[in-house]
């Protein structure tokens, strides 16, 4: 009989050591579940973040572009305003301006208007 007491206690071991095993198992299958959530949720996390770079740098050449425009504007309208004066600068002494000054003082003004002048 002892025989048989002895085999009972084994059996409710292996049982019990199944069941552990079991529990590992599923425990295992639920951590590489939220692995791979975590993977889709990293993925999907840095192609919206890919999306809005891509959509903050257009915006920012829009605006770019949208600025060197309205500098082009302000300087052709300063030259022609400079240009339509009665007195010819170039020929006034006394002014003392010549063609060249006028484009430092454009530039300086472009420069000024970019944020690229000090």
């Amino acid at each position: 009989m002892e025989r048989k007491g002895a085999a009972v206690p084994n059996a409710v071991s292996a049982a019990v050591v199944e069941r552990v095993l079991d529990a590992e198992r599923g425990v295992e299958g639920q951590v590489q579940k939220a692995v791979d959530e975590a993977d889709r949720a990293a993925r999907a996390a840095r192609a919206r973040a890919d999306a809005i770079r891509r959509r903050a740098d257009e915006r920012i050449s829009r605006i770019h572009v949208a600025m060197e425009e309205r500098i082009e504007r302000e300087i052709a309208r300063m030259r022609k305003a400079f240009l339509e004066t009665e007195d010819d600068p170039e020929n006034d002494p006394q002014l003392g301006l010549k063609r060249d000054a006028l484009q430092r003082a454009v530039h300086r003004l472009a420069a000024r208007m970019t944020g690229e002048g000090g």
